[in-house]
């Protein structure tokens, strides 16, 4: 029998399926697979921030008819809807009072 380069590549090929293919122990299974997630502090603030604008845009939604969002909606895309930094501050302010329990306004 003679054996050739090409059968030996194949048979190495078949071993390694076979090997890999095998079931492990459960001991090999949970040392190798172990998941870990890690949250930066900017994707943890980000986090945060993210649930304030949903949080704030639920209230809205919900003293808006929908009629009312649509006309705001559509002056905020025109360029016709401003509200200056001084407005903004106030809101901020009023609604971190407000959460704190403070009734300042």
């Amino acid at each position: 029998m003679e054996i050739k380069p090409t059968n030996i590549n194949n048979i190495a090929r078949l071993y390694q399926k076979t090997t890999n293919n095998q079931p492990k122990s459960e001991e090999s299974t949970r040392a190798v697979r172990q998941d870990v997630v890690e949250i930066s502090k900017e994707g943890a603030s980000r986090s945060e921030f993210e649930s304030v604008v949903r949080m704030a845009a639920t209230e809205v939604s919900k003293s808006m008819s929908t009629k009312e969002l649509n006309e705001l909606r559509q002056r905020i895309e025109s360029g016709e809807y401003s509200v200056s930094a001084r407005d903004i501050a106030r809101a901020i302010l009023s609604r971190i009072s407000n959460l704190n329990g403070e009734d300042n306004e």
